[in-house]
């Protein structure tokens, strides 16, 4: 009864353990894209006020798109 009560007892912590350690790690990866997704955000954020300028730029020297 004993050793039933063991090997119940340590299946459960095996799952647990594997639960445990599959949500840290994907955790650690949410976060990490999201660090990374942030800090292209603030990379474009900080370059918007410059779009006006380059417009004028390139309206200065005559280039035009073209959409083919």
């Amino acid at each position: 009864m004993q050793l039933h009560a063991f090997a119940d007892r340590l299946i459960s912590r095996l799952i647990g353990a594997v639960v445990r350690a599959f949500m840290i790690v994907f955790g650690v990866v949410v976060i990490g894209l999201q660090a990374i997704g942030g800090a292209v955000i603030v990379f474009f954020w900080f370059l918007i006020p410059l779009f006006p300028v380059i417009g004028l730029l390139l309206a200065v020297i005559g280039w035009v798109p073209t959409w083919r």
